[in-house]
C-alpha cells in the first residue's frame, strides 16, 4: 500500500527532494526484490520519478538498482515492461556508468526487442526513449 501512495506522488519534485533527503533509496531499491510484481512496477515508477533528481541516478545505481530493472524486463505484463524500460532509460540518461551497467547486464537485448513492438503502450515508450 505504501508504494502505491508514493507511485501516485512521486512525479511531484518536492516529494522526490523529500525522500532523497530522508535517504529513502536504498529501502526503496531493496523493495524491487519484493515477490509482489505489481510493487515491484510502482517501485520502478517511483525510482524513474527519483532519478531524474540530480546525483540521485549514481545512487540508485550504486544500490543495485539496474540488475533489478533488467530483471523486469523479462516480465510479460506490457505496464510492468513500460515502468521498467523508463526506468531504465532515466538511469542511464546522459550516465556513461549506468549506460555500461546496463549494458553488461544484459539490457540491450530486451531493449532492442521492443523497437519491434506492435503494442501502442510500448511503442509510446519507444519513441520517447529515442
Amino acid at each position: 500500500m505504501t508504494t502505491h501512495v508514493l507511485c501516485n506522488i512521486s512525479c511531484y519534485p518536492p516529494v522526490c527532494e523529500a525522500l532523497t533527503k530522508a535517504n529513502a533509496t536504498p529501502t526503496l531499491v531493496h523493495l524491487l526484490h519484493s515477490p509482489d510484481i505489481d510493487v515491484q512496477s510502482q517501485l520502478a515508477i517511483i525510482l524513474s520519478d527519483l532519478g531524474q533528481i540530480p546525483g540521485n541516478q549514481k545512487a540508485i545505481a550504486a544500490e543495485g538498482a539496474i540488475p533489478s530493472l533488467i530483471k523486469m524486463l523479462d516480465y510479460s505484463y506490457e505496464g510492468i515492461l513500460v515502468n521498467a524500460v523508463n526506468a531504465i532509460r532515466v538511469l542511464c540518461d546522459r550516465n556513461v556508468a549506468n549506460q555500461m551497467e546496463a549494458g553488461k547486464g544484459g539490457a540491450i537485448p530486451p531493449l532492442v526487442e521492443f523497437l519491434s513492438v506492435s503494442s501502442g503502450m510500448l511503442l509510446s515508450l519507444v519513441y520517447k526513449v529515442f
